[in-house]
């Protein structure tokens, strides 16, 4: 751009070009950072499946030694919401993912 405007090319003509590279290329980085925090966020996921399976391992072993007020407790802490409308059931709930929560849980399991 430098070397248009030294060979006589209006400013303006080289000042909007500018604008617009300039503009290019914010609009770049916006889009490197987003893909950034969705590669993140697919690598949070893989290491929080490995959890969820293990939490979910720890669960299904203990299970049958739950009482039923362990059982209320566990689906409380889970915040489980069900939802049945005629033939359809929904499901809503949150596992602990934190690797600390997950071995106060197997030590509770294992009582």
């Amino acid at each position: 751009m430098l070397q248009w405007a030294l060979k006589g090319f209006p400013e303006e003509t080289v000042v909007a070009e500018n604008k617009r590279i300039n503009g290019q290329r914010d609009l770049l980085k916006q889009r490197k950072s987003e893909l950034d925090a969705r590669l993140e966020q697919a690598r949070e996921t893989a290491v929080n499946m490995e959890s969820i399976e293990r939490f979910c391992e720890v669960v299904r072993q203990n299970l049958g030694e739950f009482t039923f007020e362990d059982k209320r407790l566990a689906l409380e802490a889970l915040s489980i919401k069900v939802w049945v409308d005629g033939d359809n059931l929904e499901i809503e709930g949150a596992i602990p993912i934190v690797e600390d929560d997950i071995q106060s849980i197997t030590s509770r399991c294992s009582e």
